[in-house]
């Protein structure tokens, strides 16, 4: 009896010396300061928004439906919805960083326009142009990439996510960064919110999805109200263009 004490206490002691649950779980203030971190990829400059609160209001989102998916342009100050003609097909839109480059899933195929954004209006700078050797499943978010490129948040052919490298005529399949603070969350997780901050302008500006209608807030002490008075059925995860007023997001028609 007293070797099977002592056995179960040796055991104890290892249990406490040799922990086997894995590290604490991130704290608030960490958390916060992942967010950031992530929101700078997106956005080249920083907001006051709650980034950890701002994340779940804008994960409300409309599964696709079972019509024809069309990308829209909204001007959120007029509450206007006009389509996007280029673009029929299209799925997952994002802006890069730029506000330049516009990236959409059409099926397996990677699609990429050019848009002028000015102070009356975005429209396409250059046709619809396929992106050649690429397959996704998925597209998530823009990032510039700081070697004169941009750097796609997507998932490959087989669903493992990772950095699509896009250069002027080429792109390849590249694993995700080795950044430490990359190591602390789950890559689905980081492309999720990648793809959320998108929706969240720096000034406070948030826009979603919700029962596939276009909600937006300004800041957190507004109320959600309705940005389109519109019959179109939303889905996806809205994309501002730069920190203007317009923006992009799908919605499923008919035909």
């Amino acid at each position: 009896m007293h070797r099977v004490l002592t056995t179960i206490v040796v055991l104890v002691c290892i249990a406490f010396v040799f922990p086997q649950q894995p590290p604490h779980p991130v704290t608030h203030q960490e958390n916060e300061t992942l967010l950031r971190w992530l929101y700078r990829l997106i956005w080249p400059k920083d907001t006051k928004v709650n980034l950890g609160n701002a994340i779940i209001a804008s994960t409300e989102k409309s599964a696709p439906g079972a019509g024809v998916s069309r990308l829209y342009l909204v001007n959120a100050s007029t509450g206007t919805a006009s389509e996007w003609p280029s673009a029929a097909g299209a799925n997952e839109p994002t802006i890069c960083p730029d506000a330049t480059d516009l990236f959409y899933r059409r099926d397996t195929r990677l699609f990429k326009e050019t848009v002028r954004l000015t102070s009356e209006g975005v429209s396409a700078a250059t046709s619809p142009r396929r992106v050649q050797g690429v397959v996704l499943t998925r597209l998530y978010a823009c990032t510039q990439d700081g070697k004169g490129g941009v750097a796609l948040w997507a998932e490959n052919g087989d669903g493992t996510i990772r950095v699509l490298r896009v250069l002027e005529g080429s792109a390849s399949w590249e694993d995700l960064p080795s950044d430490n603070i990359l190591k602390i969350l789950q890559p689905q997780k980081v492309a999720e919110d990648l793809q959320y901050f998108r929706s969240m302008r720096p000034d406070g500006f948030v826009v979603w999805i919700r029962d596939h209608q276009l909600l937006g807030q300004k800041g957190a002490s507004t109320e959600p109200s309705l940005l389109v008075h519109s019959d179109h059925s939303f889905s996806g995860s809205p994309s501002w263009i730069g920190d203007s007023q317009f923006l992009f997001v799908t919605a499923e028609t008919a035909e």
